[in-house]
């Protein structure tokens, strides 16, 4: 945005005493306005207005941002409408956005009363028809019957603002669902992308509205009304006939039109950036193959030919171009001349990824990603600090449910990235990824790129993984949402959500897109749930048995219990193949003083002998500590001494250090299955925890249901590198342990 706009917005906003959260409405009116307007008939682009009317807008059908509004429908009296605050016309219908004062909401309808100068509200016997009658000039005698009347009001609404109906393509009947046999209203209803309407594609025969429609109106047309309501995605057709038929409705009134072609091609560069109305694409599936062994994953477009899977991953990357361009990700190419100077613009990456789907069938997954290791922060993003989830704040959250009888659902956000609008400020440019304008030319084949001197670039409009201001702006979108919801931030970790009415008790963990939902009772989940639902297309687990990143959460009678089990085995897989043995071990580590002697005096090994090492022991050092220290952290506090006595060899890796860890993956192959069960209710006795098993007697503590602490530490120190003392805490609520740490003093 330039410094004009921005001033300009800035004004407007301030002299009507708006937040700035709407500036982009602001934006979007005045380019309806620049886009309608300055358009002269020498260029060969039509406006949505003139695609309906055949003529440019009037100067008259544009209004006042943030004036008063007075919805209107067919049966509502102008005087008992209540006001609301005007934000801007839809770029490619007629459709008005509108804020909602008191449900603190944006919505959208079709016709209102704007009172652009908030001079006085209309008069209280002032209804829509006689409004309606009176700006065309009719009179109640020019109708002779009270059906006339009501059939000429009802396509009067709908023409009486520049749209896409005419009056003789309208047609208005009454379906009586009590002269079926069942209440079966099956049709396929599509969403019509260049008018922003919901059209009926077809009305099969078993539909009750078959036998009412004739033959002409059965398919491709469009749904104007439905029983006063005028929906306009096909998710609010079918929700609006389904709430009609519970309310007992037998008869049914719409008003349906014969849809009219129009060129997509042209009216996609009218588009503007803030009109809302077409939905986010459903998740379109990549390309599965089978295989008797597991594909090889490129590491780059170049070695597609190595994999024999050449055709199946260009469809699979060109597959992640089309869902980006279903989601407005990117603009269309551009010459790298046209972009702003001294503008940073990254290097477009693409990751593939192969997922193991059982049965020998393998998923073939391509991602566009960005490259941001050239982003400086304070000059290409402000910050990248997003809120996630500390694996402690689950176990904790996970413990008070089962104690108190919560019910967990899992929550994931699909294309979460795709949705987070970018402030023009914040919108970065990147070069074209492999095959790209490839990819342009065949589904855009009639759009013509500006010629290029050089290279062509994109611009993001939405945000893009890979660039380090992603989190952070999604996390901020997706925060405003949880708030609007009724949620409060959790001030120890800002990731866990917290919801109390009443008795009804709602906590949510968020770890970037995916969610634990933690209810005490169903309705409460289903409640939210449609709230989320209103802003994204989303994926819900139920059941007793669920997964959560990487970890499997089950729910019993007898409580919660939580595992790593499947994360284990598939890390165990290049160790320990299918097959093989191995020699048993019940202890993770030795902690005898001759081998805490050997580790001190053990020596790096060199780069050759390193190398050599890698191969043997099936990965790097720092990999495989990294895999067990995850394990560690999450589920199994049983190797965490072990891998705080091996930590050290990580700037200097020997054979020694290798072979403890080596060690470690025999103790989880060898035990693969240890859960963390958290019992349901209060226990009413105290757990008896026994340690030092090895002198006699026993010392044993009485460990209550309440939170509770353990600490330890051996203060002679068992590292003879340094003598450092390891001190370690437990901490346990009703008897289970919820967070644990072992570390050098």
């Amino acid at each position: 945005m330039n410094k004009v706009a921005k001033y300009t917005v800035a004004t407007i906003l301030s002299s009507s005493n708006m937040d700035p959260m709407f500036w982009c409405f602001v934006m979007s009116h005045g380019n309806n306005i620049i886009r309608n307007m300055s358009l002269t008939p020498s260029k060969k682009i039509m406006t949505a207005k003139q695609a309906w009317t055949g003529k440019k807008p009037d100067w008259s059908e544009f209004r006042i941002p943030f004036c008063d509004l007075y919805v209107l429908d067919q049966s509502l009296n102008i005087g008992t409408a209540r006001k609301h605050i005007f934000l801007t016309f839809g770029t490619t219908t007629s459709i008005i956005y509108y804020w909602d004062e008191d449900k603190r909401s944006i919505k959208r309808c079709r016709h209102g009363y704007f009172d652009d100068f908030s001079s006085s509200k209309p008069s209280q016997n002032y209804t829509l028809a006689e409004k309606l009658l009176h700006d065309h000039n009719i009179t109640d005698k020019d109708l002779e019957t009270s059906q006339q009347y009501s059939s000429f009001i009802k396509k009067l609404f709908y023409t009486s603002h520049p749209s896409a109906f005419a009056i003789t393509d309208m047609f208005i009947h009454l379906v009586d669902f009590s002269s079926t046999k069942s209440q079966n209203y099956d049709v396929d209803v599509n969403f019509d992308e260049d008018f922003g309407l919901p059209y009926i594609a077809t009305v099969h025969p078993q539909s009750a509205f078959y036998q009412h429609f004739p033959p002409l109106y059965r398919r491709n047309i469009w749904i104007v009304s439905i029983h006063d309501s005028e929906p306009i995605t096909p998710t609010e057709v079918y929700e609006t006939i389904a709430h009609l038929l519970e309310s007992n409705e037998p008869v049914i009134s719409i008003i349906i039109a014969k849809r009219r072609p129009h060129d997509r091609t042209e009216l996609t560069t009218l588009r503007a950036t803030f009109d809302q109305i077409q939905q986010y694409p459903k998740k379109i599936a990549n390309f599965a193959v089978t295989n008797p062994t597991r594909p090889i994953t490129p590491k780059h477009v170049t070695e597609f030919e190595k994999t024999g899977l050449k055709q199946k991953w260009m469809k699979s990357l060109f597959e992640n171009y089309t869902k980006n361009a279903k989601t407005h990700t990117f603009t269309a190419p551009f010459p790298i001349e046209d972009a702003p100077k001294d503008v940073n613009i990254l290097r477009s990456v693409v990751s593939h990824r192969v997922k193991d789907l059982g049965n020998d069938t393998y998923d073939l997954y391509s991602r566009h990603c960005a490259n941001r290791s050239t982003m400086v922060k304070g000059l290409d993003y402000k910050e990248s600090y997003a809120a996630i989830a500390v694996i402690d704040s689950c176990r904790i959250v996970i413990a008070i449910a089962s104690r108190y009888g919560l019910i967990i659902f899992i929550t994931d956000i699909k294309n979460a990235f795709q949705t987070t609008l970018l402030h023009p400020s914040e919108r970065i440019y990147l070069h074209l990824p492999p095959y790209y304008l490839q990819w342009f030319n065949e589904t855009y084949p009639t759009h013509r790129l500006p010629p290029a001197k050089t290279i062509y670039i994109l611009q993001s409009i939405h945000a893009v993984q890979g660039t380090k201001p992603a989190g952070r702006q999604w996390n901020d979108q997706i925060t405003a949402l949880f708030k609007t919801m009724g949620m409060k931030r959790n001030v120890t970790d800002n990731a866990v959500w917290v919801s109390i009415r009443g008795t009804d008790i709602a906590i949510l963990i968020s770890e970037t897109d995916d969610f634990m939902l933690l209810v005490s009772n169903k309705q409460l989940y289903l409640d939210i749930k449609v709230r989320i639902e209103k802003s994204y297309d989303i994926t819900m687990q139920e059941g007793l048995i669920l997964k959560y990143l990487n970890l499997q959460i089950i729910q019993s009678d007898a409580g919660i219990s939580i595992d790593q089990t499947q994360h284990i085995i598939r890390m165990l897989k290049p160790h320990y193949p299918k097959g093989s043995t191995f020699t048993k071990t019940n202890i993770p580590f030795r902690t005898d003083r001759d081998y805490e002697k050997e580790l001190m005096d053990a020596i790096p090994a060199t780069p050759p002998e390193l190398r050599l090492l890698e191969t043997e022991y099936k990965g790097s050092y720092a990999t495989l500590y990294g895999q067990l220290l995850h394990v560690a952290t999450v589920s199994r506090p049983q190797i965490s001494y072990a891998l705080l006595s091996l930590g050290k060899f990580q700037s200097g890796p020997c054979r020694l250090g290798f072979d403890g860890l080596k060690r470690i993956f025999r103790y989880l192959a060898t035990h693969p299955n240890i859960p963390i069960m958290y019992p349901k209710g209060p226990q009413s006795h105290h757990n008896i925890l026994t340690f030092i098993p090895h002198l006699k007697p026993k010392e044993q503590i009485s460990i209550p249901d309440t939170l509770s602490q353990l600490c330890d530490a051996n203060y002679y120190g068992t590292d003879l590198t340094d003598r450092k003392s390891i001190s370690s805490c437990i901490t346990l609520y009703n008897g289970t342990i919820i967070s644990w740490k072992a570390t050098k003093q």
